[in-house]
């Protein structure tokens, strides 16, 4: 079954991760003018984010190094890797990514066509290196004057496109136009000082410091600070600006999970170490997707605190914590990170189970909703009082806890039920149920009892196989090469 779906975008549904998206739907690719953009930085490559903009000395660069190292069946093989990248961003306007697309198996799993240009990219830098590496290693070559004449013609005929429209009164508006000629003129100029056998330390910076304004000039995906917080985007910012909510909460005891309501979520999960629900991702659990608009998928994902824009408090709300910018609001009916139940329904269908749920007077502390009936039989008793779970390890990887109930009873987590977790209570490895839609839950015996969970999947045991596979082949085909 599937156990995630993909984030497509607004308007678009929620699909599931293991099924093909329609060919029809696939739109992040570059158009065919896009070419236009490898040396011209202004120009839209189309819809996406960002550009396959390369950089005006670069490209001089790796073309150097494909006209004097064609000879080198590396420069020759990435040139090809280039071509084919590119062609495949084009995405339906490329047959050959259509043939791709639908041949190669599980390919359709990195369906934004036009992020192969970082591939593109990628050969192209390398190539740029054997620009370089020619230019430092030449002395007077012939070839250098070849060069030089076709710099100072091309040099000459970009001169004229801008200036005459000029004199005839219609000069181009675009201002990024004029800046990408100043960038070619200064990237000829110091070519051809490097063709006049000047390789020296300054030399080399003026290289280096020429890419980078050229690339920083024209990376529009990177805007400063000041930029970002007149737009109202300045997320590091805000990032920042929430660490007094991070360390209040740090603060509490217990394990618990927070929650931010509103457009603006902070990743302070990662930043500070803070147990968040969602943030912003590509991709979702299936179940955390359906099961998020009923009432208790808060409590049941162990919710404690809320934290909402100071000035979105509602009023008669009565705050934790409140700063200039945020206010923490606690939530009495969180369920804890695992808790015991004397009491199960056996719902086989996710319909009913839903229909269950969304009753308001549904209590998941004092019964669980599974999908099929354990072979233990769960008992009350009086007393459930001394029911207790304590954890003494938890990682993202790995569980462990102490649980003491008087009678056989279900252990609850709050954590999904996902595949490849190895489950064991007194070292005996026992089966995990879903519970209430979406949780992991277990019999715990009666008695006192140890749990320890260790997310151990095969695929993970392979994909390490299959790296290092893939180490010690790539070493010792270098170690072929260099000998």
């Amino acid at each position: 079954a599937p156990f995630a779906s993909r984030v497509r975008g607004p308007g678009i549904p929620m699909l599931p991760a293991t099924e093909k998206p329609p060919y029809d739907e696939l739109i992040d690719s570059f158009q065919p003018h896009s070419w236009q953009c490898f040396f011209l930085g202004s120009m839209s490559a189309g819809a996406l984010a960002f550009s396959p903009y390369f950089g005006i000395l670069p490209l001089l660069l790796a073309g150097i190094g494909v006209w004097r190292s064609w000879d080198v069946r590396w420069v020759r093989y990435l040139v090809a890797l280039a071509a084919f990248s590119y062609v495949y961003t084009l995405g339906s306007y490329s047959l050959l990514h259509g043939l791709i697309y639908t041949l190669v198996p599980f390919l359709w799993m990195a369906p934004e066509a036009g992020r192969f240009i970082y591939l593109t990219h990628l050969a192209g830098a390398i190539l740029a290196g054997f620009g370089v590496q020619a230019l430092l290693s030449a002395n007077g070559d012939a070839w250098l004057a070849t060069m030089w004449r076709v710099l100072k013609w091309t040099v000459a005929v970009a001169a004229l496109a801008l200036i005459v429209p000029a004199l005839a009164g219609k000069p181009n508006p675009d201002q990024w136009i004029h800046f990408s000629f100043l960038i070619f003129l200064s990237a000829a100029g110091l070519l051809a000082v490097m063709a006049r056998g000047h390789h020296g330390i300054a030399v080399r910076v003026v290289l280096v410091a020429v890419i980078l304004i050229d690339l920083h000039a024209f990376n529009w995906t990177i805007a400063s600070r000041t930029e970002a917080r007149s737009r109202g985007r300045d997320d590091f910012g805000a990032l920042l600006e929430a660490r007094g909510v991070a360390d209040f909460l740090k603060s509490r005891p217990g394990l618990f999970r927070v929650h931010f309501d509103g457009d603006t979520r902070p990743n302070i999960g990662d930043m500070y170490g803070v147990q968040t629900v969602d943030g912003k991702m590509a991709t979702i659990l299936r179940d955390l997707h359906e099961y998020s608009d009923f009432p208790h998928y808060p409590d049941l994902l162990n919710i404690r605190y809320f934290i909402v824009g100071v000035n979105d408090v509602l009023a008669g709300a009565a705050p934790v914590y409140r700063d200039v910018d945020w206010a923490v609001l606690e939530s009495p009916g969180a369920c804890p990170r695992g808790w015991l139940v004397h009491a199960i329904a056996v719902e086989a269908d996710r319909e009913h189970v839903y229909a269950r749920l969304k009753d308001p007077a549904f209590d998941p502390r004092r019964i669980a909703i599974l999908s099929d009936r354990p072979g233990v039989a769960v008992t009350s008793a009086a007393g459930t009082a001394t029911d207790q779970v304590a954890f003494d390890v938890y990682e993202p990887r790995r569980i462990e806890m102490h649980v003491h109930t008087e009678t056989p009873a279900l252990l609850v987590l709050s954590e999904m039920n996902y595949p490849g977790w190895d489950v064991r209570v007194n070292g005996q490895v026992v089966r995990t149920y879903h519970a209430d839609g979406m949780l992991r839950a277990l019999i715990a015996p009666a008695g006192d009892s140890r749990v320890t969970m260790r997310y151990a999947p095969a695929t993970f045991l392979a994909g390490a196989i299959l790296s290092v596979l893939a180490f010690v082949t790539t070493l010792a085909a270098a170690i072929l090469v260099l000998r």
